[in-house]
């Protein structure tokens, strides 16, 4: 999804830059491309963002602002609503879950690792005693 996204702000580079502008939280700031190497750091990036978007629509829904999202830049405007806010929440809990996975797994297999090699070291200190 965010793939396509962020193809979709490519290709309309100069309508996804007045979005971002419009919600007149932030100055002006590059994008920091993540492209799906450490999937721990881009899961918790995004997280992050996403949170920090929902934070973005509901102070401007709060403000009583009816704006473009920017959420999918494309032939016509898209007007930030509560729904906009859940579903950057409902998309962060997926990040952050898929953080906290990953970390489960790489925890587990670290521990799988060390109980391999404490295996390993006991069968060749038997090998050694045997001859």
């Amino acid at each position: 999804m965010f793939g396509l996204a962020g193809l979709a702000k490519l290709a309309n580079l100069d309508a996804f830059t007045r979005a971002v502008a419009n919600y007149r939280l932030l100055p002006a700031a590059g994008a920091l491309p993540l492209a799906g190497v450490a999937t721990r750091l881009v899961a918790l990036a995004l997280a992050a963002l996403l949170l920090a978007f929902a934070a973005a629509v509901a102070v401007n829904l709060r403000r009583g602002r009816r704006i473009d999202c920017g959420c999918f830049t494309g032939p016509g405007p898209r007007e930030i609503t509560c729904a906009t806010v859940a579903r950057n929440l409902a998309m962060s809990t997926a990040a952050a879950a898929v953080l906290a996975l990953t970390l489960l797994c790489a925890g587990r297999l670290a521990t799988a690792a060390l109980e391999l090699t404490r295996a390993r070291t006991a069968l060749d200190r038997a090998e050694e005693a045997a001859r």
